[in-house]
């Protein structure tokens, strides 16, 4: 078995939930879903035999990794904190995108060789308070959320170049024209 066929056999896992997040216009979707768009185009290419060019071999595989992340994380919340409940899930979307971000942000530091033991505990502290939230599905509100957007701006790299994966992706999509 290939890492083709192995996302592919992956996805089909997800799918049930991903149209449970469609069919309710689930904010969450912005997170992945070009990803996805991105991912099974180039699988649909090596389905069909076509020369796959490295770069394109990597960004599914940066894809797949992130989709693994994701997805696992949300089958959590959607399973265990939400009892399979998508319009809960979907009423802490904000809570679980940010958790997304941190996420994506953390390792950005880490392979930029930049995540100081300040900016770990920030942020691991932040990924902590969310996650109680959510496991006792508690109050929150977008000031909570900029407060965290503040508390991270402040440790931010200087000039850092970060951009989330699903914003990445959100560009591939568009130079593939497969939008």
């Amino acid at each position: 078995m290939d890492i083709y066929q192995d996302y592919t056999n992956y996805m089909r896992e997800f799918r049930p939930l991903i149209h449970q997040m469609e069919a309710t216009n689930s904010p969450i979707l912005i997170s992945f879903k070009d990803v996805i768009l991105v991912n099974d185009h180039i699988c649909k290419l090596v389905e069909r035999g076509e020369q796959v060019e490295q770069e394109l071999v990597d960004i599914f595989e940066m894809g797949f990794g992130f989709l693994t992340n994701t997805l696992e994380d949300l089958k959590v919340y959607y399973n265990d904190y939400f009892k399979k409940n998508v319009l809960e899930l979907n009423h802490y979307a904000p809570l679980i995108l940010y958790h997304i971000y941190l996420d994506d942000f953390k390792w950005h530091l880490v392979n930029k060789e930049e995540m100081t033991e300040e900016r770990s505990k920030v942020i691991d502290r932040i990924e902590s308070e969310i996650d109680s939230i959510l496991v006792n599905r508690g109050t929150f509100s977008q000031a909570l959320i900029d407060s965290y957007e503040e508390e991270l701006r402040n440790i931010m790299p200087f000039r850092d170049d970060f951009h989330a994966v699903y914003t990445v992706f959100s560009m591939i999509a568009e130079e593939l024209n497969i939008f």
